[in-house]
């Protein structure tokens, strides 16, 4: 079985996943430079592979480290960066890898989507489409009629393909930003209060779109 300190190994090459500005799932590559220990936490210094896609991560983003084994044996870690890289020169500092528990809330499946999205504020309905999903939260992006501040608790709906009715849930905006030309907002939300049907349903939704089923 893969450890932590497996993983955490000056050359290792680390297979890298995370959510690029609008949802989107972005893949690279990057190879353990330096590791630094410290009282409170250490810290991985990473060289990316591929340059255009190591400069969409910044500072306080959680990433999916997923490492592979000579035999083939494969696990998923997460971190978080410290330390935004400001030259090309510069390394990438991330903290210590955690093993992914995929019971936790927060680390289902994502994948991404274009599906209509509806969001309700006073009596008023709003639209605009979702881009990531999972089974415990989506991004969606929606023309900035009104603008949606992290912290603040929605209503809203969105339609899963061949589904007769629309997905009605609540869920908290955790971070909200202005993206695009013309511009757009975009928001992640965490769902609240989920049915466990309706969380049922988009495990198995986000599993199939992952590999290709229709």
């Amino acid at each position: 079985m893969i450890r932590v300190d497996d993983v955490f190994k000056l050359g290792n090459i680390l297979h890298i996943q995370f959510s690029d500005q609008i949802g989107h799932i972005k893949e690279c590559q990057a190879v353990i430079k330096n590791i630094m220990k410290g009282m409170k936490e250490d810290k991985m210094y990473l060289e990316f592979l591929e340059k255009a896609t190591s400069a969409l991560i910044s500072k306080g983003m959680e990433l999916t480290i997923c490492y592979e084994t000579e035999d083939g044996e494969k696990r998923k870690f997460g971190s978080y960066v410290i330390e935004q890289k400001l030259r090309e020169d510069q390394p990438l500092v991330l903290a210590k890898p955690i093993v992914i528990d995929y019971t936790s809330f927060r680390r289902y499946h994502r994948v991404n989507v274009n599906l209509p999205f509806r969001y309700f504020i006073k009596d008023q309905t709003y639209v605009g489409k979702v881009v990531n999903l999972s089974a415990c939260g989506l991004f969606a992006v929606i023309d900035p009629q009104i603008f949606l501040k992290a912290g603040a608790l929605i209503q809203f709906e969105f339609d899963l393909p061949k589904n007769s009715r629309p997905t009605c849930l609540e869920g908290i905006i955790i971070r909200d930003e202005l993206i695009g030309n013309p511009i757009k907002q975009g928001i992640a939300v965490d769902f609240q209060h989920i049915d466990k049907y309706d969380q049922a349903e988009l495990m198995v939704f986000v599993t199939k779109t992952e590999l290709g089923i229709s």
